[in-house]
């Protein structure tokens, strides 16, 4: 028996040879007869239509038959036609098989092998109705594969793949899955005969169906209704034929019955997900080898496989595997590795023992248990026919237990066998047909399965869950080694991929199976567009439009179909676009309804009246629905022997009015106090349901406090301390209590303190001694009155939460290069954190390495957040050993190392270990291995392409103080104000709605309003009586929003692997607002100040219209315990306070640490403390002061100096401050700017930032320290930007002194716009154009190198294929190359002073107007000027972006040159300016200039300039001009710029392109007086400081002494 196996993945253990994937080749029982084909030695070459192959083919048969029934009467007997291969399939007896092939017309036997499904990967869940929902709105949804190959942009234009039919030949359909509606037209059951109606007794045939057309299904999850779309083409009609049975086992003869019966049922594209990939095996297991003790096992190795003498299989290779029982898993605990007592050798047939070249030992298991190896063919042709051996021999003292050891020969069908057959012929008869690949990818090349080899038909490989890398399990070819092909055709995601399942349930799966049916969608959306296309149409254009991938992953230009991507990823949208299907109109959903509402409570309420309300509208008309009915009900759950009994109090219908409101306020006496209760409102299938709690109603409390009035207190201290105690005591009318109390501090077995203490002005203190007292008395209470005063801990080290964090826990760092990593500690407040050491381990992986991981820990390498960090450490551990490089010592709050890249590592795992902490960096090399490639924007399509409505609301509910009730009491009136706005989602833009109608409803009803110019309207509401109002905003339009769902999709997929596939949502519902109204409240507050010495507490108390509140209480001082971080460890300062608005109290602390300052405040009316002011406060204070620059330029350096000081001024030196910026500054890196697919990236929604800088000083006498911020290099931020679309630096700063935190501050710093690439080949500068029209664009870049010529150049520039065939669009820079005359990229010779101007020529042709734009960025740093002239007009490419041109095929001349032209901007009145260039020649309109000044530095004092030629480059002027004007000036940039200064202020020009001030050399250095200059700003009239300079402006600047400058 041959077993032969559907492509499905199954973990990668599952995918290698220790599984059941065996040929037994054990005799025949007498009197058995095997199934065979007999193939007809004609074969059409040219197929007419499958009418003249039937007929053809049945006619060459009969005769046949007629000859077998001569040899094998029993045989013929069972004989059946297949017309589609003309074959004919019989069950023979063996010993006649010779006889038989060699009939008249036969032209070889081929045996009927046995296809099995190989233990699947699927997570199934049923769908789970919703248990609450505020707003019910339907969302549309589609599962991350769909949108991925952008099919819902080919939905969008009105094609989803209506009058195609797409067959699933397969393990069957089930049809009642609500996927499909009524869209499956027919089935056909070739294993158990039932026909009468669609099944899957299996489910891999469902979810395969469901992939390819699947429609959308309504998911309700915790309340949200999803609609999901599954399948690629949801308009599609389905036919299955079920060829597998409920083992997912059948034979080559019910898969050509299937192949048949689709044709004959007018299949336009079939879909197969299964194949036969074959192996020969043996292999034995369950035994122990003893110390010296060996086993071998066998193998008989041949060319050609048993039963094919035609040699339509072709050995491939012979793998080997050795697995010992894995201890670790069995006892629970880490056993030794067996593996390496083991000495295991190969002997092949010639009895040569392999090696070297001839066998692979790498393996390709990542299981610390196993050891695989691969001897290919190519390699070991001379001894392959024969016996193989591999022995294994027990070296160690230790017994191993062998859980399986042998070999497996694996053959690959060259593309001739009659499954081959059968699909080309079907496809030469018209029909598309989508194979999948196989799953034997981990064994490497030549590893397609059949009939995946047919060379017709498409066959499609999978790539990884979210990225276009190929899964490692997809198959790879080529195929026939005489005449090789290349295999997969194409690509498609095939991992995770959610899709229907029987009984209504959903599954997640993996798999070229899954990857198969997604290419089968597309071909029909793109039939559906083009009923013209032919199946080689289909598969060309699938092909040319796919995402090129190279043979190693990398994105290409260019199609290069090779073995592992086949041409690339499929991109539906651009097949379609591609074959002209676009078009139409997507159907029209109907009309969007909404109810919104519910109970208008908090979540609990007292009284028995519930109010509900519901607002039903028409989303689609933009307003109410009135007249409808909407069904209200109200019950509780009478809960009672461990039962449920619900008890419903409401049950009734009611109608909309005109404004389609409904408000009923529920009589709930008959509910119990102390229940839920809860409401649904329904509307048709629209339906909300939420739940209160009913309080009990209880009487307020008679006041009856206990005298005196007091708080306790609780400390913290060392053994031998002397703890101060105060306590403000409190009167019940709050006055300072003055009668004696009895004071007791007790260890709860005596009484150490019993004293009768005198208040004095409401306050008693007490100095509690405790020298001397026993070491283990560490807890002592407190009592004042024989009551409850607090505790102490002594000698106890209480609670300090700290932790200790890596800086960063993420980064990039290429191979070869270095990055700063860390660890800080990160203490409570006020604490000191510990100086300790780490452990450095460092384990360093390869690209081969990281590809022989399990899918889990690839996944943890990716999404660390996602997942088994120990898990992955454990699974490195047996692949290799970690490296112990050094310790690093966390001294004052931060440890730092020097991590350097090996050349080869692409990722490092770098542990900081000791024995408290644990904690992992992970340092990529590259994130090549996890990026999500991209060919087109990554815009998620939806159907509705209107501007966006958004309405918010706020509100004023005035309130006044009540001070005989010390509660505010608020208005009888409230204004409720609603802002409505707009989104242009093709602009970005944001906008007010003036003229909008707005609808208000609260219990009190329903109002209109309309919006004034600003987008507002404001309704006044009575609010006689309330303490609360909820109420709902709606007005007319769409309001939309969307989001992605990782891991956590609506079907609830309980996974137990590392996918968890993810959906793409977009949902949109009426612009409504939901919002509850509350009074204005009190504020109080409390704030220190320093005054001297002490410090000046405020407390503020003011009533909600700014009435002073009468405020009576105590204050305290207290001093924090340094040892836990919720006690104090003495009481400083107490008081009765008694004050009105505002009190200020001086205090001054006695020693140095953190205090915290309390007010208690007394309700009169209670006569209990139940408001509190707090604040703190630092004795003495310290601050760090700094300038942080707005803006830090690419590849600039920016020193910045940190003051650290106490409060009053006085330096601290020996502070450490810490200054890390990039991945370092900011722990996580959030990215998501609108688009679903950037959190996509890594399977998360934050990426290690590929720009890092840790920087950390000790201040010196005068409390300074200089940190320099080196900012991103171009190829950073290049990367930074792909990654994040934003080019902010985060950044942190913290100082230490004595272990204790200062101050840490966060922030961010930007760069300015988008960069150019980092420098390669020597590159100048380059500029990339982006170009579009329509649909089409492209990317072009021009530039300069100073190896560049004006042809080709090899390695630099990028040359483009030529134009398809009648292509209406293109673009290219044209040169006189004579090979390469067309490119994508041109890099022309510098342009200096030797060749002052170079000239680049675009080719443009397009059949609609055309969009070009370039950033201006990427010029900003060059001393060039580049003209655009299009015939018409000349653009100068600094001063704008981009331009449009029209439609039609011409050229654009791009001259870039040495002499610039530059505006003088100028204000009427002053301005200060500079002219960088030499001989410069100005352009100056008439009555512009009234006056020119300069400063003569050594005289200090202004002097006139004759004529504007004069200005010298490196100095500034003062222009007076009559007017708003600009100069316009033109000459040869200066460049460098040398300047003399004389001490005092000088007058300094700027250079021609934009630069920092630090990056002005000046000599002697530090001769600066401040690290800045000033300009002016003749609009305000009035100095600036700045930093950066600007070309043509001048600035003040100020020096020490006489010095040189030099501007860049």
């Amino acid at each position: 028996m041959v077993l032969l196996f559907v492509l499905l993945l199954a973990g990668m253990a599952s995918a290698l040879p220790d599984d059941n994937r065996t040929i037994i080749h054990d005799p025949l029982p007498a009197g058995e007869r095997v199934p065979i084909f007999l193939v007809l030695s004609e074969q059409p070459e040219q197929l007419v239509s499958f009418n003249q192959l039937k007929t053809d083919a049945l006619g060459r048969q009969t005769q046949v038959v007629q000859s077998v029934r001569a040899v094998d009467p029993t045989a013929a007997k069972t004989a059946r036609s297949y017309w589609i291969a003309n074959a004919v399939w019989l069950e023979a007896d063996p010993a006649t098989l010779d006889r038989l092939a060699a009939l008249p017309g036969v032209d070889h036997i081929e045996p009927d092998l046995t296809v099995t499904l190989s233990d699947p990967v699927t997570e199934v869940a049923s769908t789970i109705g919703p248990d609450y929902i505020r707003r019910p709105q339907t969302e549309y949804a589609t599962v991350w594969s769909v949108d991925y190959i952008e099919a819902p942009s080919v939905w969008k234009n009105g094609t989803t793949g209506e009058g195609v039919t797409i067959a699933i030949i397969d393990t069957g359909i089930d049809g009642s899955h609500p996927a499909f509606g009524d869209r499956i037209t027919k089935f056909a059951d070739f294993i158990n005969g039932d026909n009468s109606s669609a099944y899957d007794d299996h489910g891999h045939g469902t979810h395969c169906a469901g992939t390819a057309a699947g429609g959308t299904v309504t998911i309700d999850r915790y309340g949200d209704k999803y609609d999901v779309a599954l399948g690629v083409a949801p308009g599609a009609n389905l036919i299955g034929a079920k060829v597998l049975d409920s083992r997912g086992s059948g034979n080559f003869n019910t898969v050509l019955d299937g192949a048949q019966w689709a044709i004959d049922n007018g299949a336009d594209v079939v879909s197969m997900s299964l194949g036969a990939y074959v192996t020969d095996d043996n292999y034995e297991g369950g035994f122990s080898l003893g110390e010296g003790e060996n086993r071998t096992v066998s193998l008989n190795v041949s060319s050609e496989m048993v039963g094919d003498s035609d040699n339509l299989y072709e050995p491939q290779f012979v793998i080997g595997s050795v697995r010992v029982e894995d201890y670790t898993t069995a006892a629970g605990y880490d056993a030794p590795d067996l593996l390496e007592n083991l000495t295991i050798s190969v002997t092949d047939a010639r009895g040569k023992i392999a090696s070297g070249a001839e066998i692979d030992w790498l393996g390709f298991d990542s299981k610390k248990n196993c050891y695989y190896f691969k001897a290919p063919y190519a390699s070991n042709t001379a001894g392959w026919d024969g016996v193989w051996e591999i022995n294994i021999t027990n070296t160690g003292a230790v017994p191993v237990g062998i859980d399986r050891v042998g070999l497996s020969e694996c053959y690959q069908s060259g593309g001739e066998t009659i499954l081959d057959s059968t699909i080309n012929n079907m496809v030469r008869g018209g029909t598309v047909v989508a194979l999948a690949a196989g799953n034997e990818g981990w064994y490497g090349t030549a590893t397609i399965g059949t009939p995946g080899t047919a060379k017709d038909a498409i066959t499609v490989g999978a790539t990884d869950y979210l990225m276009d890398y190929r899964a490692a399990f997809s198959s790879m070819g080529p195929v026939n080694r005489a005449a090789p092909y290349i295999k997969p055709d194409v690509m498609a995601p095939g991992v995770g991929i959610i899709s229907a399942y029987p009984d209504g349930q959903y599954a997640s799966m993996a798999g070229t199976s899954m990857a198969c049916p997604a290419v089968a969608g597309t071909a029909a959306l793109m039939l559906s567009g083009n009923s013209s296309l032919t199946p080689a149409d289909v598969k060309a254009t699938l092909m040319e439009t796919a995402v090129h991938i190279g043979e190693d992953g990398a994105i290409l230009p260019a199609m290069q179909p090779n073995n592992a991507y086949g041409a690339g990823r499929i991109n539906a949208y651009e097949a379609v676009n591609a074959t002209g299907g676009l078009g139409g109109i997507h159907p029209s959903g109907g009309i969007l309804r909404e109810l919104i509402g519910g109970p208008l409570v908090s979540y609990s309420l007292t009284g028995n009246t519930l109010p509900i309300m519901a607002v039903l509208w028409n989303t689609t008309a933009g307003g109410p629905m009135a007249g409808e009915d909407v069904d209200v009900s109200v019950w509780y759950d009478n809960y009672y022997n461990y039962q449920s009994h619900f008890v419903y109090v409401v049950n009734q219908t009611f109608t909309t009015d005109a404004n389609g409101y409904v408000y009923y306020g529920a009589d709930i006496s008959g509910i119990p106090d102390g229940n839920y209760i809860y409401t649904r409102i329904a509307y048709g299938d629209l339906w909300m349901e939420d739940y209160a709690y009913k309080q009990s109603v209880t009487p307020a409390p008679t006041p009856n406090p206990d005298i005196p009035i007091f708080e306790g207190d609780y400390y913290s201290v060392p053994h031998n301390a002397t703890v101060p105690i105060r306590y403000a005591l409190l009167a019940a009318d709050g006055s300072p209590y003055t009668e004696n109390v009895t004071f007791t501090v007790g260890n709860y077995s005596a009484i150490i303190v019993d004293e009768v203490l005198v208040p004095g002005g409401g306050v008693i203190s007490y100095s509690l001694d405790l020298a001397g007292r026993p070491l283990d008395e560490t807890n002592l209470y407190l009592r004042i009155n024989d009551r409850s005063a607090g505790s102490i801990s002594v000698g106890e080290g209480g609670y300090i939460p700290s932790e200790v964090v890596p800086l960063p826990s993420r980064a990039i760092c290429p191979p070869g290069g270095s990055v700063g990593l860390g660890l800080m500690a990160r203490a409570h407040y006020g604490q000191k954190t510990v100086s300790q050491e780490f452990d450095v381990y460092v384990t360093t992986l390869t690209e081969t390495e990281i590809l022989s991981l399990s899918p889990a820990g690839a996944r943890t390498l990716s999404a660390p957040g996602e997942g088994d960090m120990q898990a992955l450490l454990a699974e490195i551990a047996g692949m290799k050993p970690e490296t112990r490089t050094g310790t690093v010592s966390l001294t004052n709050g931060v440890g730092l190392i020097n991590f350097t890249m090996p050349e080869n590592g692409y990722i490092a795992i770098v542990r900081f270990v000791n024995d408290d902490y644990e904690t992992t960096v992970l340092v990529y090399g590259t994130l090549e291995p996890w990026l999500m490639h991209r060919s087109t924007p990554p815009v998620h399509e939806d159907f509705y392409d209107g501007n966006l409505t958004y309405i918010y609301g706020y509100y004023d509910w005035p309130a006044t103080w009540d001070q005989s009730a010390y509660a505010s009491a608020p208005a009888d009136e409230a204004t409720i104000t609603a802002y409505v706005y707009t989104y242009d989602r093709a602009t970005g833009a944001y906008g007010n709605v003036p003229g909008q109608t707005v609808y208000l409803y609260t219990e009190n009803g329903a109002r209109t309003g309309v919006t004034n110019v600003d987008g507002c309207c404001t309704f006044t509401v009575d609010a006689t009586g309330k303490t609360r109002m909820d109420y709902l905003l709606a007005t007319a339009g769409v309001s939309g929003f969307v989001g992605t769902s990782i891991g956590s999709t609506p079907f609830d997929l309980v996974n137990p692997y590392s996918v968890r596939p993810g959906m793409i949502t977009n949902g949109f519902a009426a612009p409504a607002y939901v919002g509850a109204l509350y009074p204005n409240t009190e504020t109080r507050i409390a704030d220190v100040i320093r005054d001297g010495d002490a410090y000046n507490v405020i407390a503020r108390s003011y009533g909600p219209a700014g009435e002073p509140i009468h405020e009576k209480g105590f204050f305290t001082l207290n001093r924090r315990s340094t040892v836990s971080m919720w006690d104090s460890e003495a009481i400083e300062d107490a008081a009765v306070v008694n004050f009105a608005g505002t009190e200020t109290r001086r205090v001054t602390p006695a020693a140095e640490g953190n205090y915290e300052i309390n007010y208690g405040l007394l309700d009169p009316n209670t006569r209990s403390i139940d408001r509190y002011l707090s604040t703190a406060l630092r004795n003495p204070e310290r601050f760090v002061s700094y300038t942080m620059p707005d803006t830090v330029p690419v590849g600039t350096s920016v020193p910045i100096t940190f003051n650290v000081s106490t409060g009053d001024g006085a330096p601290i030196a020996g502070a450490r401050v810490v200054l890390a910026a990039g991945a370092a500054g900011d722990t996580s890196w959030f990215s998501f700017n609108n688009d679903p697919r950037d959190v996509n990236i890594l399977l998360a929604d934050w990426f290690p930032d590929p720009y890092t800088v840790i920087a950390t000083g000790y201040t010196d006498a005068n409390g300074q320290v200089t940190l320099t911020l080196t900012a991103p290099t171009a190829g950073q931020q290049a990367l930074r930007e792909s990654l994040a679309h934003v080019s902010e630096i985060p950044y942190l700063v913290a100082c230490y002194h004595d272990g204790e935190l200062v101050q840490g501050d966060y922030g961010y710093l930007t760069t300015p716009g988008t960069v150019p690439p980092e420098p390669e080949y020597n590159i100048l500068w380059s500029v990339p154009l982006s170009v579009t029209s329509g649909t089409f664009s492209q990317m072009v870049t021009l530039g300069s190198a100073e190896s560049a010529t004006r042809g080709f150049d090899a390695g630099l520039d990028i040359p483009i294929p030529p134009d398809p065939p009648g292509a209406k669009k293109s673009v290219r820079f044209a040169c006189t190359d004579p090979i390469f005359r067309e490119l994508a990229t041109d890099y022309r010779p510098p342009v200096d002073g030797a060749n002052p101007e170079e000239s680049w020529i675009l080719a443009l042709r397009s059949d609609e107007p055309v969009q070009v734009v370039w950033d201006t960025a990427c010029l900003f740093d060059s001393d060039l000027f580049l003209t655009w002239d299009d015939g018409a007009s000349t653009i100068a490419m600094k001063a704008t972006n981009g331009t449009t041109l029209p439609a039609g095929s011409y050229s654009i001349a791009i001259t870039a040159g040495t002499t610039r032209q530059m505006d003088l901007s100028l204000q009427a009145g002053w301005n200060l300016v500079s002219a960088p260039f030499n001989n410069a020649a100005y352009t100056v309109p008439p009555d512009s200039i009234v006056a020119i000044y300069g400063y003569n530095s050594s005289a200090k004092g202004y002097e006139t300039v004759p004529r504007i030629e004069s200005l010298v480059p490196g100095r500034a002027y003062w222009i007076a001009s009559g007017r708003n004007c600009a100069i316009t000036v033109t000459g040869m940039p200066a460049s460098p710029i040398a300047a003399e200064l004389k001490s005092g202020w000088n007058l300094i020009g700027s250079a021609a392109c934009r630069s920092a001030f630090s990056s002005i050399a000046i000599t002697p250095e530090g001769t600066w007086a401040m690290p800045f200059v000033y300009g002016y700003d003749p609009l305000v009239e009035n100095y600036v400081q700045i930093t950066e300079l600007q070309p043509g402006d001048g600035y003040w600047g100020a020096v020490t002494g006489d010095c040189v400058i030099t501007l860049p």
